[in-house]
């Protein structure tokens, strides 16, 4: 009788956690799907969705043009650079539809690189929505006399630069009042004010920072062929057998996964409460998730009388896992950016208005307020992220698929939910996948999970080097 209790118990517990899966994912699906275009009774509801993160792409490299217009005097290849920037601004601003409302700062931000890059008609309709958002007859007159055809006087204009600086418009401040300035007559403030905008927007710093990057890249793309080459030279000799003879059943793993996957799917279901009023609030409910899915996990390992070692937690010398961390990475250099070269161009010439990979971390790094809130989203990237996505998606996941299925399809399994979860899509999937493989055979050879999160973290402190020195 009690085999058969058990035996039930064990089916209606199995079910519960696939449907915990199966509900996760239709979240996840909904979440990622691009957003539908507003209904007559949404009209007027703000939202934030990918034009959010195309304004934030199109803002670095309207950031960019200005910045590097201070080389004209150094490079005769400055102006070119500018005016190819400028270009890609500008056919940036054409794919955006008026359709989809912003919240009033995002409208305002919008509308002001409209004017400033040629899109004068999609500028005056956000100029006229954000004096609807705010709610203040003011604002629409003071648009329309900066950027249309009204007359500006300099008495005007000193009452609406006080105006502007209570907008708190940051870097677009500058922009309105060059352009302002020289409406006015004041070719000395629309000076001043330029040269703070092409100030403010680093652009030395951001050449020195991607060329600094691009030679590492160039470097690591090197060094990463000659170890791809040596690798699939010695690919005979190499064998998966290192988490062979683990003793924890697969089930405890897959619905310690499962668990996990709802969690952290369920929990940004309130954006308006987690991501506006609490930024940091979803990473903390993130940690507080995967701690109480490794609370299932440890129910397991205790009743059996097993340890962490289990999902990879092992090391024999870190200094040798670290090395192998390194050297895996370098080796899927190549594959990678290959990949996501080759995806890039593919999607240009067959779906060229599909958006580019962008990530929520951009919101952070483009908004963060001070050094404080920089350093702990660079905190968030290279160390916490690393260390959950490889414990739950190599040890975890990996190690469920690998004792039911085998190495292969455990690697490319893992590899696929990996990718699958990852904001980027649908142009980010193949290097993800591919950098989701290269962990899982890290895993397979070294048995430790050390080297899938040095690998892990290298990339993603690149990439936020990368992000910082472009967006601030």
């Amino acid at each position: 009788m009690s085999d058969v209790q058990t035996g039930r118990g064990g089916a209606a517990r199995t079910v519960v956690f696939v449907a915990l899966v199966v509900i996760a994912a239709a979240i996840h699906v909904r979440r990622m799907s691009p957003p539908r275009p507003a209904t007559a009774g949404r009209a007027n509801a703000p939202t934030n969705g990918i034009g959010l993160q195309q304004l934030q792409q199109l803002e670095m490299l309207a950031k960019y043009a200005y910045g590097v217009e201070h080389l004209l005097r150094i490079s005769p290849q400055g102006a070119q650079q500018s005016q190819q920037v400028r270009g890609q601004v500008q056919r940036g601003l054409g794919k955006l539809t008026t359709k989809q409302t912003y919240r009033l700062q995002t409208t305002r931000q919008l509308a002001i690189l409209c004017a400033m890059f040629g899109e004068a008609e999609q500028a005056r309709r956000r100029f006229d929505r954000a004096a609807e958002l705010s709610k203040d007859p003011r604002e629409r007159a003071l648009w329309r006399r900066i950027f249309g055809d009204e007359k500006l006087t300099s008495a005007q204009l000193a009452n609406d630069r006080q105006s502007l600086t209570r907008m708190q418009l940051g870097w677009y401040e500058h922009l309105v009042v060059e352009a302002a300035a020289r409406k006015a007559g004041d070719s000395a403030l629309a000076t001043q004010a330029h040269q703070r905008a092409v100030a403010d927007s680093s652009g030395l710093a951001i050449t020195l920072v991607l060329a600094a990057i691009g030679f590492v890249v160039i470097v690591a793309l090197g060094v990463g062929l000659l170890l791809l080459v040596a690798i699939l030279a010695t690919s005979g000799r190499m064998k998966f057998g290192t988490l062979d003879g683990l003793k924890l059943p697969a089930r405890p793993l897959f619905e310690t996964f499962a668990l996990f996957f709802f969690l952290m799917e369920v929990a940004p279901l309130r954006p308006a409460i987690t991501v506006a009023a609490l930024p940091l609030l979803p990473t903390f409910l993130s940690l507080a998730f995967a701690a109480c899915s490794l609370g299932w996990l440890s129910l397991h390992l205790r009743a059996a009388g097993l340890t962490l070692h289990e999902i990879g937690w092992r090391c024999r010398r870190w200094w040798e896992e670290a090395v192998w961390g390194l050297a895996g990475w370098l080796a899927a250099i190549p594959l990678v950016l290959g990949s996501a070269v080759f995806t890039f161009l593919l999607a240009q010439r067959m779906l060229p208005d599909l958006p580019p990979p962008s990530h929520p971390i951009q919101q952070f790094v483009s908004g963060a307020p001070n050094l404080a809130t920089l350093l702990m989203t660079f905190a968030l990237a290279v160390i916490v992220a690393p260390l959950l996505e490889e414990t739950f998606f190599r040890g975890i996941l990996h190690g469920a698929l690998r004792r039911r299925f085998g190495p292969w399809v455990a690697t490319i399994g893992s590899a696929f939910v990996f990718a699958a979860v990852h904001p980027q899509l649908p142009l980010g999937f193949p290097p993800l996948f591919l950098l989701g493989a290269t962990f899982s055979v890290l895993f397979e050879l070294r048995g430790s999970l050390i080297p899938c999160i040095v690998a892990h973290a290298t990339n993603n402190g690149l990439l936020m080097l990368l992000m910082f020195g472009i967006m601030r």
